[in-house]
């Protein structure tokens, strides 16, 4: 990812990265948007592992979608560090498959289950 993109776009609130084959993401790539970032797509890719400290720059993050990615491992605090994820979507991953709504009851089972 561009590590200009967040200067370029101050306001950027949406990242879709869709069927790219796009193999990593880190820290350092989300940092530059910071509190900001709010959705992000990034379905159909390459990514197999999801590092606990990926999110750690952008609490403000509502809606995760990994669905179609070849995820085996996401680290055990990648997700419960988000400060209110609205929706997680995981399908069609070999870890899990599976998909929520912040608002569903069975929010800290499901994230549990991603990350065990």
């Amino acid at each position: 990812m561009p590590r200009e993109l967040g200067e370029s776009f101050s306001s950027l609130k949406y990242i879709s990265i869709k069927s790219c084959g796009l193999r990593e993401l880190t820290c350092g790539d989300l940092e530059q948007f910071g509190e900001r970032l709010t959705y992000l797509w990034l379905c159909n890719n390459e990514i197999e592992f999801i590092d606990k400290n990926l999110f750690k720059n952008n609490p403000n993050l509502a809606i995760l979608n990994l669905i179609g990615n070849k995820i085996k491992f996401v680290e055990p605090g990648a997700i419960t560090e988000l400060a209110f994820p609205h929706s997680i979507y995981f399908g069609n991953n070999p870890c899990f498959s599976g998909s929520i709504s912040y608002d569903e009851e069975g929010l800290p089972d499901f994230v549990a289950e991603i990350e065990s």
